[in-house]
């Protein structure tokens, strides 16, 4: 998958917004948190509170670099 495809699938997923918070990426991609915090070390992300909220096309980005990690192994 290429980030525009994650990106539009992402924002599916959470239904039109353009922000995804740690629990959401969570049920988006069937992992726990230890996993969705790995995913998301160094991406910008947008402080509310306790609650951080990461632009959907910054988590793309990182999930499409997590999936080129993961198969050249």
């Amino acid at each position: 998958m290429d980030v525009a495809a994650y990106t539009r699938d992402i924002k599916e997923h959470v239904k039109g917004r353009g922000f995804i918070n740690q629990g959401e990426l969570c049920s988006y991609v069937g992992c726990g948190k230890a996993t969705a915090r790995e995913i998301l070390d160094g991406v910008p992300f947008l402080a509310l509170g306790r609650e951080k909220r990461y632009v959907i096309r910054d988590v793309a980005k990182a999930l499409k670099e997590r999936e080129l990690t993961l198969f050249n192994e």
